[in-house]
């Protein structure tokens, strides 16, 4: 049976990619999160989806002009629900420290529009400083360079190529993992995936009737906004826990 992820923790209950998502994800037994990351004005990694803060931290301007303390003032939960107001923007490493030993990380990389040089050796440190276990990470992206640049830095590191639409050649895709949308996933896609020696983990289905399709044709691991759902959808199936390690 695939591993679950909870897609930004647990976003179809709590506010994407907050601490209070992340530990929803952990409650429902989820093998592991999902998340983004950006970095600031002084060189800190924050969790958070968008390169902008309006959507979630109802603030006008870019993550890259604001200081780690200045984007600490925001409330990254009451746009969500009134439950959540008070929720802060985490850093990287505040997320590491909890999914330690108790949780696989898919750590995404958002190089676009803006790109953020230096990311990648800024993420390898907060691997290092927080003790968080290389093979419990992923790190994915679209931008395939920055890929390419963590397994210069970290060969021990699972990396996964994100894409949504069906691969020319999987053989020229980076790292031993493939993070496609789970609509380009079939029995052909698997094949070609599998003789080309990679694991696969599909984005972002919440819906049981595509669950069982992607159950049936064997991919590793389900990312979902609704860790508990499918936990729970699994578990009537008679499925168990996920196989394997990360990458």
């Amino acid at each position: 049976m695939p591993y679950v992820y909870g897609h930004r923790g647990a976003a179809a209950v709590a506010p994407e990619n907050t601490m209070a998502s992340f530990i929803k994800a952990l409650e429902a037994g989820a093998d592991g999160i999902e998340l983004d990351f950006q970095m600031t004005k002084d060189g800190h990694l924050v969790v958070i989806h968008d390169q902008t803060l309006k959507r979630t931290a109802g603030k006008d301007g870019w993550v890259k002009d604001h200081t780690l303390a200045e984007l600490r003032q925001l409330d990254a939960g009451s746009w969500f629900d009134a439950r959540f107001a008070g929720e802060r923007i985490p850093t990287l490493e505040e997320v590491l420290d909890l999914a330690r030993d108790r949780l696989f990380v898919n750590a995404e990389i958002k190089n676009f529009p803006y790109r953020y040089p230096g990311i990648e050796e800024k993420l390898l440190e907060a691997v290092r400083r927080t003790g968080f276990p290389l093979d419990r990470l992923i790190v994915s992206s679209f931008d395939h360079v920055s890929l390419q640049r963590v397994r210069e830095l970290e060969p021990r590191v699972a990396v996964a190529s994100l894409f949504s639409h069906y691969p020319a050649a999987f053989n020229e895709l980076p790292g031993t993992v493939l993070h496609p949308h789970w609509g380009v996933v079939d029995e052909t896609f698997m094949q070609k995936a599998r003789a080309a020696g990679r694991k696969v983990n599909v984005w972002t289905a919440n819906d049981p009737w595509a669950w069982e399709r992607l159950v049936a044709v064997g991919v590793d691991g389900i990312i979902t906004d609704d860790p508990a759902r499918l936990r729970e959808w699994l578990a009537r199936r008679g499925g168990g826990r996920g196989r394997g390690t990360a990458g």
